[in-house]
Formats: structure tokens, C-alpha cells, sequence
């Protein structure tokens, strides 16, 4: 009988364990929520940053272009 209550208070202290776990996870669900919510931002921000790039090298080759044509 004894065994059994030692078994019970330690799958108790288990559980309980497991319960703060999961409590601690749904309380850190928003923060990653909002971590997911920066990064997701900061890959369109990323984007707008390398196509103005892409656009900005475009400009560069179209005027070195232009120089190289008026030189020969």
C-alpha cells in the first residue's frame, strides 16, 4: 500500500511538474506569437531592401552603360 502512495505522490509531482510546463509555454505562446510576427515584417522589410537594390545595381550598370558608350 505504501508503494502504491509513494507511486501516486510521485506521478502527482509529475504531473504537476508537466502542468507548470505547459503554463509557462501558453504564457510564452504571445511573446513567440510576437517574435514570429517581427520576423515575419522583417522579411518583408527585407525584401523591399534587396529589390531597391536590385534596382539601384540595375541603375549603376545602366549608367555605367551609358558612360562606356559615350567614351568609345
Amino acid at each position: 500500500m505504501q508503494e502504491t502512495l509513494s507511486l501516486i505522490e510521485k506521478y502527482l509531482e509529475t504531473l504537476d511538474r508537466d502542468l507548470k510546463l505547459l503554463l509557462n509555454i501558453h504564457a510564452n505562446q504571445d511573446n513567440l506569437d510576437d517574435v514570429l510576427s517581427f520576423i515575419e515584417e522583417a522579411k518583408h522589410n527585407l525584401a523591399f531592401i534587396l529589390n531597391s537594390l536590385n534596382h539601384t545595381a540595375t541603375n549603376i550598370r545602366d549608367l555605367n552603360d551609358k558612360q562606356f558608350d559615350k567614351t568609345n
